[in-house]
Order: C-alpha cells, then structure tokens, then sequence
C-alpha cells in the first residue's frame, strides 16, 4: 500500500471505534454520529500527518521493519504530548 493511501485510509480505524461506542451509549442519531465522525477523523488525520509520516519516513531510513517500534512510537506519542 503507498503511504498516501495509509495516510487517509488509516484514520477509519479511529472513526470506526469511536462510532462503535458512541452509537451504543448515545443510540444511532445520524446527525450527531456523522459529525462525531468527521470530527475524529480530521484529528487523526492531522495526527498522522504530524507525527506518523516523519515517524515512517525516520524507522525507513534506518532500515526498521519492525512492527513493535511503530506501536511503541504510537502508544507513547500522546501519553507525552499531554
């Protein structure tokens, strides 16, 4: 998959598990769950593209294929950003 792809696709994920909860607390309201869900997936967007691409573009260069330091890099980004 390129990274352009990446990029845009992988803050559904994101989006599906914040709608998944959020129909079951609240019930399935489209209009509120539809902004809930461009909301999300515009600051995991801005996320990834602040923070996940140099992440991806410096573990390529060093030749880092490993999949722990990619989730290790994402666990521990937002506990340090707040």
């Amino acid at each position: 998959m390129s990274l352009i792809k990446a990029v845009f696709y992988s803050p559904l994920s994101a989006v599906a598990i914040v709608l998944f909860f959020t129909t079951i607390v609240f019930g399935p309201e489209i209009y509120a769950l539809s902004m809930i869900a461009l909301t999300v997936y515009l600051i995991a967007l801005i996320g990834i593209m602040i923070i996940g691409i140099p992440t991806h573009l410096i573990l390529n260069k060093l030749h880092i294929k490993n999949g722990i330091a990619y989730l290790l890099i994402g666990f521990l980004t937002p506990i340090i950003a707040t």
